[in-house]
């Protein structure tokens, strides 16, 4: 995001502008705020290959995901973890759903029925621009809410619901 009206900081590094870094500020929300619209349709494939470092790049070896669950490095090992696994999940929700509702087929087409809703919302975000504009962080509380799939209870069937609190830090590059 450097330009060629670079300001120099007291350290002689270049800084970007006001304006170039409250441009800079909405790209990372806009950004991240995909994170949530992906994840809520359950498209963590495609949020991967729209939002996170490219798994043949500089930083695919060296990306992180940091959670209660542990840490997983790597763009290969996350797309394991974070796509590919969800992927399996869903097509067992839909094998379940099928067969407490046999009108549901199971068949590609409705893969991600019976995953029910999932919905994090991105409040209090607090980003920090490099001088330079080079790289940022930010970080977002995330209370969401979590329909997990289609349950069979006396007979009824229903969708079985929870609350969740979720604190993302990211690192953009």
């Amino acid at each position: 995001m450097k330009t060629d009206n670079e300001s120099l900081d007291s350290s002689g590094r270049p800084t970007i502008s006001a304006g170039e870094r409250a441009l800079a500020i909405l790209e990372v929300q806009n950004t991240f705020s995909k994170h949530s619209y992906y994840h809520a349709c359950a498209r963590h494939i495609d949020e991967l290959a729209d939002i996170w470092v490219k798994e043949d790049g500089p930083h695919a070896s060296t990306a992180k995901w940091t959670s209660n669950m542990g840490i997983i490095e790597g763009m290969a090992q996350i797309r394991k973890f974070y796509g590919d696994n969800l992927t399996g999940h869903l097509k067992n929700l839909l094998a379940s759903a099928s067969k407490i509702m046999p009108e549901i087929k199971n068949i590609p087409e409705n893969l991600g029925v019976g995953f029910g809703y999932e919905m994090n919302f991105l409040t209090t975000p607090v980003i920090e621009i490099a001088g330079d504009g080079n790289t940022a962080k930010g970080i977002w509380y995330s209370p969401g809410v979590n329909i997990v799939g289609l349950v069979r209870d006396g007979g009824k069937t229903g969708m079985k619901g929870e609350w969740r609190m979720t604190k993302y830090g990211v690192d953009f590059a």
